[in-house]
C-alpha cells in the first residue's frame, strides 16, 4: 500500500497511530522486539502506517515525540551522557536543515507559493508562516482567499498561544519546510504554473480577468494529514 493510498482510507484510531508514531522514535531493534511481542493483528495494524512515516520522510527523532503527543522521558533515557549527545547533534542538524531551507524559501515567487499552500491544512500552513518572519508573508496570506486565509489565521492564533514550543520544534519544522519545497518544485515545474503565468501576461495585455478556477490541487503534505488524523497537538 502506498502512503496515498493509505491516507485515503478511513481513519485509524488515534492510540493506534500514536503508539506507530512511539515504535518510529525506537531504535529498529528495540522496535522490531516490541512489534514481535504484539498480537499478530495489533502487528498488521501498526507495520502500515510505520511505514508511511518512513515514505514522509519523518525522522526517527523523539523531539517530534514530544512535541505532538507530550513529553515521552523514557524515548531519551537509558543511554547517559550517549543519549544527551546524540539528542543534541540531531537538534543541531534539524536547525541547520531548517536555516538552509529558510534561506531557499525566502525569495520564492509568493502567487506560486499560495498556489501550493491553498489546499494544505490551515495548520500546516500556519506552522509554516510562523517559522521565520517571511518577507511573503502578507503576500501569501492575501492570494489564500477569504476562507481559506479565515481558517488559517484561526490556526495561527492557536499556535502563537503555544509560539516558543512550536518554533523549539526544529525536527518538525525541517520536515514540513522539506515538503513545502518539494511541492512547491513540482508546481513550478507543473503546466498549471505555466498556464497562470501565461494568465498573468493576458492581463497585463488586456487588462484583468477572471481566474481560472479549474487548477489541479496540489497532493496535501503528508506528515500534518498524518497528525490531523492523530488527533494529537499539531
Amino acid at each position: 500500500m502506498s502512503t496515498f493510498d493509505a491516507l485515503a482510507t478511513p481513519d485509524t484510531d488515534p492510540s493506534t497511530r500514536s503508539a506507530a508514531l512511539l515504535l518510529h522514535a525506537l531504535a529498529t531493534v528495540d522496535r522490531e522486539w516490541v512489534l514481535q511481542k504484539l498480537r499478530p493483528s495489533d502487528r498488521a495494524r501498526l507495520r502500515p502506517m510505520l511505514e508511511e512515516l518512513r515514505e514522509m520522510g519523518i525522522p526517527a527523532d523523539p523531539a517530534i515525540v514530544e512535541h505532538t503527543l507530550g513529553a515521552m522521558p523514557f524515548l531519551v533515557a537509558g543511554s547517559g551522557d550517549l543519549s544527551v549527545s546524540v539528542s543534541g547533534r540531531g537538534q543541531a542538524q534539524s536547525s541547520a536543515a531548517v536555516a538552509d531551507l529558510i534561506a531557499r524559501l525566502n525569495p520564492v515567487d509568493p502567487v506560486a507559493l499560495a498556489e501550493v499552500l491553498r489546499s494544505e491544512p490551515p495548520r500546516a500552513v500556519a506552522h509554516v508562516l510562523l517559522v521565520t518572519d517571511w518577507p511573503w508573508r502578507a503576500a501569501v496570506m492575501g492570494r489564500l482567499g477569504p476562507s481559506v486565509r479565515g481558517r488559517v489565521e484561526t490556526a495561527l492564533a492557536d499556535l502563537e498561544k503555544d509560539l516558543a514550543g512550536v518554533q523549539a520544534a526544529t525536527a518538525l519544522r525541517a520536515s514540513l519546510l522539506k515538503q513545502v519545497c518539494a511541492r512547491l518544485d513540482a508546481f513550478l515545474g507543473s503546466e498549471q504554473w505555466t498556464l497562470l503565468q501565461q494568465g498573468a501576461q493576458s492581463r497585463d495585455a488586456f487588462g484583468p480577468s477572471h481566474r481560472d478556477n479549474g487548477a489541479i490541487a496540489p497532493r496535501r503534505m503528508l506528515w500534518p494529514a498524518w497528525l490531523s488524523r492523530l488527533g494529537a497537538r499539531q
